[in-house]
């Protein structure tokens, strides 16, 4: 998607989330900094906001546990700045999930049902339990960005997408969403865990379940 879309934000965020999960860190962070650094016309805001958050941890996790010589102390650093700029800092975060897809003119609204049976969606975006959706993307590859700091243990959070259809005029591939739910960011980096899945789109609207998730 990045070389054929090079002017979205969301083609280099989505290839640094590949390139972090196959140990290619030097490219993820080359990747992480082109977004946080290029003023794109769209959404420029949201991506920048997913990715200082994915950024943020990959950093702290290096400093902390990758052998990186005179470089740890530059990597700490800028982890430490990313992190100041960002809403809660470097706060443990029990749950942050994020949704993107691949195709434009396209509307899907992230749905959390938390554990109390309150739900989070673009229209209660905050919940009493402290659960965030930060915004409601609807033109573009996404993202959408749910995080909450306090979950309770082996209690499921619910987590839905409703699709609302591709209304590009071109319609030439299945709209597909990538899902990546993150456990423990910024906690201890032995709890921290990460799970992607990707899910093909039907042509008409759709209610879909992503996964219960449960620390």
């Amino acid at each position: 998607m990045r070389l054929n879309r090079p002017f979205e934000p969301q083609s280099y965020l989505e290839e640094a989330l590949a390139l972090e999960a196959l140990g290619r860190f030097a490219e993820a962070a080359r990747n992480y900094e082109i977004v946080l650094a290029r003023d794109f016309p769209r959404h420029a805001s949201e991506v920048k906001t997913v990715a200082g958050y994915h950024y943020a941890r990959m950093l702290r996790g290096l400093a902390r546990e990758a052998p990186l010589g005179e470089a740890k102390g530059a990597v700490g650093a800028r982890a430490g700045a990313l992190a100041k700029s960002l809403e809660g800092g470097e706060a443990r975060t029990g749950l942050q999930l994020s949704i993107h897809w691949n195709t434009d003119s396209t509307d899907i609204d992230l749905w959390v049902v938390e554990p109390e049976g309150e739900r989070c969606f673009y229209s209660h975006k905050t919940t009493k339990a402290g659960g965030k959706l930060f915004w409601d993307t609807t033109t573009g590859y996404g993202p959408e960005l749910y995080r909450r700091a306090a979950t309770p243990t082996g209690k499921p959070f619910d987590v839905l997408i409703h699709y609302y259809g591709n209304n590009s005029a071109r319609w030439t591939v299945p709209t597909a969403v990538l899902y990546v739910r993150d456990l423990d960011v910024f906690g201890p980096e032995d709890a921290y865990t990460r799970r992607f899945s990707m899910r093909l789109l039907p042509k008409s609207k759709a209610v879909l379940r992503l996964g219960k998730e449960t620390r």
